[in-house]
């Protein structure tokens, strides 16, 4: 199954951040990428994108490594099919043999950033829970590498359920069109020394 065009659009982060940064696949080079927009854009996920001049930005973060520009964004109307999507997720799929982003806890320091690895990952999900904390967060619950881990959703994910109690299993249904099988994970921009893990698409 070839993809329609080579950008595919999966979700967005704007965590600790001034501007809001697209999450991409790259389907000709197999990755994903952080496209930071030239001015706020809402578009629909999955979808396929059409990028002009696309680029690394001038300066990399060592803690976002894959953040690019782009001159011009243009969004393809004919849609991703889902079964490409599971593909694209579970060719970029990261290893459970690491933890999710490939380093322990819910945040790690700046200062252990060195550009070495990803900041945005494809995780597979086994036993995927939602945890509506007191607080408002919302959680993801999933088993990894034999062990639950718990991160948070983005706020503009977040915002597409309504629940006050934990979700799981057939309960899925109830908010969406089924299990996911896959989540996108970033971390967000450096705030007061460290960078957090978030959930930013489910699929």
């Amino acid at each position: 199954m070839k993809p329609v065009a080579r950008y595919l659009l999966l979700g967005s982060i704007a965590e600790n951040s001034l501007r809001r940064e697209l999450i991409v696949a790259d389907t000709a080079k197999r990755r994903l990428l952080r496209l930071q927009l030239p001015a706020d854009t809402e578009l629909e996920v999955p979808t396929y994108l059409d990028l002009e001049n696309a680029s690394p930005t001038n300066d990399i973060d060592p803690a976002r490594p894959e953040q690019i520009r782009a001159t011009t964004m243009r969004r393809i109307s004919r849609p991703p099919k889902p079964k490409l999507v599971a593909a694209v997720l579970d060719d970029l799929a990261q290893t459970e043999e690491l933890p999710p982003l490939f380093l322990p806890g819910p945040s790690v320091a700046y200062a252990r950033f060195e550009a070495a690895f990803p900041s945005v990952v494809s995780l597979a999900l086994h036993d995927p829970i939602l945890e509506p904390q007191l607080d408002g967060k919302l959680l993801l619950g999933f088993l990894w590498h034999g062990q639950r881990h718990h991160l948070p959703l983005t706020k503009e994910l977040a915002s597409r359920f309504d629940v006050n109690t934990s979700v799981g299993g057939r309960k899925w249904k109830l908010v969406r069109d089924g299990i996911p099988s896959y989540a996108v994970a970033a971390y967000s921009a450096p705030f007061e020394g460290y960078c957090k893990k978030w959930i930013v698409a489910l699929y």
